[in-house]
């Protein structure tokens, strides 16, 4: 659990600089929120915050933009696709391995 502490400690502050550039820190949350609800439909709720951040280190201002716009719907298929691609990026992948999770299958 120490373990996932530190990690997570390193990984928040990168969530909000998303791809290497500064986001809308309102943007990158609602993005956050509705990346955290597909994670949720596949897997436990305790551990899609921890998935999230993870895929959120590795998100492309362009998808923050598209998931934060889905917030009225975000289980539809554009967004779970979108949730789909940017979990199965192998950095992504190594995280959610880091902190003891498996990669859920959307």
């Amino acid at each position: 659990m120490k373990r996932l502490a530190i990690l997570l400690s390193l990984l928040l502050p990168l969530a909000a600089c998303v791809g290497g550039k500064s986001s809308d820190k309102a943007e990158v949350e609602t993005a956050e929120k509705v990346l955290i609800q597909v994670v949720t439909t596949a897997a436990p709720a305790s551990s899609a915050k921890y998935i999230a951040v993870c895929a959120m280190t590795y998100t492309s201002q362009e998808e923050v933009k598209t998931l934060s716009a889905n917030e009225a719907n975000p289980v539809n298929r554009e967004t779970v696709e979108i949730v789909r691609q940017i979990i199965s990026r192998p950095n992504v992948i190594s995280c959610i391995d880091g902190l003891g999770f498996g990669v859920p299958e959307l």
